[in-house]
């Protein structure tokens, strides 16, 4: 996929996350980014930090696409 392929048939789903704090804290956050038009699918990290308590840890699940399973 070249920088300038244009597609309005995005599909984002978030895959996976985990997160924890006790007073400093941290997260990693699993998304896919998927387009037929452009012949795209690319899953990114988001890794983020800052201050609070408590956790969470979690999936998603996407409904059925026509770009096949993740």
């Amino acid at each position: 996929m070249s920088l300038d392929t244009v597609s309005n048939d995005w599909q984002c789903v978030g895959v996976a996350q985990v997160a924890g704090a006790d007073i400093l804290g941290a997260g990693l956050y699993l998304f896919e980014f998927r387009s037929s038009a452009a012949n795209f699918r690319g899953k990114y990290v988001f890794a983020g930090g800052g201050l609070g308590a408590g956790g969470s840890l979690g999936g998603g699940a996407g409904g059925p696409s026509p770009l096949g399973r993740f």
